[in-house]
């Protein structure tokens, strides 16, 4: 197996965010794409999320209809949320292809990798410094 290492602070080159913070958080670049077109964007990798979470405008740019999915709630520590759930989506991460995913979107959510989707698509390991997949 190849060790590839990301560092945490890799996503600043594309304007997430350059808040110190965010430095300690594991984000991973995601195609995400719908029956329209596919969209690229930076995700944080959730690890206790059961779904991929993304803002509706990204369904919208993606080909979905906002609102014509299952109806969802999803309880998290903030607080419950509606959101839309779509089925059948592709999410590609590291040349990684997960088919089938169900991912969730409503307003003003930020992007999200959920366990199941990461898992599926890399052999990770987290650490103190970054984080660490296999391929």
């Amino acid at each position: 197996m190849t060790a590839i290492r990301v560092d945490y602070d890799e996503h600043r080159d594309w304007g997430v965010s350059t808040d110190p913070s965010f430095q300690q958080r594991p984000y991973i670049e995601v195609l995400v794409a719908g029956p329209a077109r596919a969209i690229r964007l930076w995700c944080l990798i959730d690890s206790g999320a059961d779904y991929s979470i993304f803002d509706e405008d990204v369904a919208t740019d993606i080909g979905l209809t906002v609102g014509a999915g299952s109806a969802i709630t999803v309880d998290g520590v903030a607080g419950s949320v509606d959101l839309d759930r779509h089925d059948d989506l592709e999410l590609e991460m590291e040349g990684k292809l997960v088919q089938q995913c169900s991912c969730l979107f409503g307003s003003g959510q930020h992007g999200l990798v959920g366990r199941a989707d990461f898992l599926s698509a890399l052999d990770v390991g987290f650490d103190s410094t970054g984080w660490l997949y296999h391929t």
